[in-house]
C-alpha cells in the first residue's frame, strides 16, 4: 500500500484492525502508473547491481 504526501516533517505509521471506509479518499493512494514506474525503476536497479 502507498501514499502520497507532501510538506510531511513526521509520519507515524500503525497496524489497525478496521478503518472507517468513508475517511478514506482515492488522492491518498499512488497511482497505477507510478506504481509500474517504481517497479521499472527497481528491475534495472537490481539488473545493474544485482
Amino acid at each position: 500500500m502507498g501514499f502520497e504526501f507532501t510538506d510531511v516533517d513526521y509520519c507515524k505509521v500503525a497496524m489497525i484492525d478496521s478503518v472507517n471506509e468513508e475517511e478514506i479518499t482515492k488522492e491518498q493512494f499512488t497511482t497505477v502508473e507510478f506504481r509500474f514506474a517504481k517497479l521499472m525503476a527497481t528491475i534495472i536497479f537490481i539488473s545493474f547491481f544485482g
